[in-house]
């Protein structure tokens, strides 16, 4: 259901970016997204599983960006298959010509942190936040920059600091 209030103070404006997220659904992927949605991104989001539960949850986030009046999709997958990875990175160029971030937690898949790199690379840069202790660990491609945060609160912030 849509929040009385936003996740937090929208004082920052990712209006005309892209931000890409593969998570559970759960709250943190939720406050990061919604966060991003809530400053004006456009949202491609997916599925670390399968799982029911996954689909789900990463739906009613979509849903609620819908209701802030962000472009959103899910892609439901096995985010551990370098293919379904690769194929996000691809469906989200293909949807919005570009991806300026993808929020890295403790549990995205490695195969997915290196399509984007590669994909944003190419494409001239992007950032990669990395939320709390995600153990990312990435030779950054041209243009391509991790930025550390300890709250999923500050993912909003963290891209628009980067550019």
């Amino acid at each position: 259901a849509p929040r009385d209030r936003p996740v937090h103070p929208v004082t920052v404006s990712l209006a005309g970016k892209v931000v890409a997220l593969v998570g559970m659904g759960s709250d943190a992927d939720r406050v990061a997204a919604i966060g991003c949605a809530e400053a004006g991104a456009d949202l491609a989001l997916a599925t670390l599983s399968t799982d029911q539960a996954a689909e789900f949850g990463m739906n009613s986030i979509a849903n609620e960006a819908w209701v802030l009046g962000s472009e959103q999709f899910v892609r439901v997958m096995d985010a551990t298959d370098p293919k379904l990875a690769a194929s996000f990175v691809e469906e989200t160029w293909a949807r919005y010509g570009g991806c300026d971030a993808l929020v890295v937690m403790a549990a995205t898949p490695r195969v997915v942190v290196d399509a984007f790199v590669r994909r944003m690379g190419e494409a001239g840069g992007g950032v990669l936040v990395a939320v709390g202790e995600s153990g990312l660990e990435v030779t950054p491609g041209e243009g391509v920059f991790v930025r550390p945060v300890d709250r999923e609160e500050e993912v909003a912030a963290a891209i628009v600091a980067s550019g």
